[in-house]
């Protein structure tokens, strides 16, 4: 008897846990940003990289193995082109908007976990994208170094 009124106990403390407000909506709204801006944030990052030619196949085949053939070939196929149309300046104002969402859900997370008050909408948004600048730049950096690392030396070296 001494045990189950330890378990019932022990569940009333989860249950009372799990009905906090921080708990109710922040993991489900996290991990819901984080996902939905997984796609846009590789529209982001292919449209970059085919501007330096550096090979997609990495972008293409972890889509190929999270979703589907054909949405890895739209994404690496969108940004083929050496070309900057009205349609891929349109797509990647509205990937870095939906990208930054995703930053943007971590910022309410951390205000709301240290029990800091939220911050302003506009300015929140304003971080959300300068987070997702810098992700993509470090990124870009990731790929670009490892690539073009002998090329980017020698240029220095000519330049001291």
């Amino acid at each position: 008897m001494k045990s189950l009124s330890k378990f019932n106990k022990f569940f009333e403390e989860v249950k009372s846990l799990l009905r906090k407000p921080e708990l109710l909506f922040l993991p489900g709204q996290l991990a819901f940003s984080l996902v939905f801006s997984i796609i846009p944030a590789l529209s982001l990052l292919s449209a970059f990289a085919s501007k330096f030619n550096v090979s997609l196949d990495f972008i293409y085949i972890f889509v190929e193995k999270t979703f589907s053939v054909h949405t890895a070939e739209y994404i690496v196929n969108m940004f083929a082109t050496q070309e900057l149309t009205f349609t891929n300046i349109l797509v990647i104002i509205i990937a870095l908007v939906i990208a930054s969402n995703g930053f943007n859900a971590v910022i309410i997370s951390a205000d709301q976990m240290y029990g800091l008050k939220p911050t302003e909408p506009i300015k929140r948004r304003i971080k959300s994208f300068f987070l997702t600048a810098f992700f993509f730049v470090l990124l870009l950096f990731i790929l670009i170094v490892p690539v073009f690392g002998n090329t980017i030396v020698a240029l220095v070296s000519k330049v001291i």
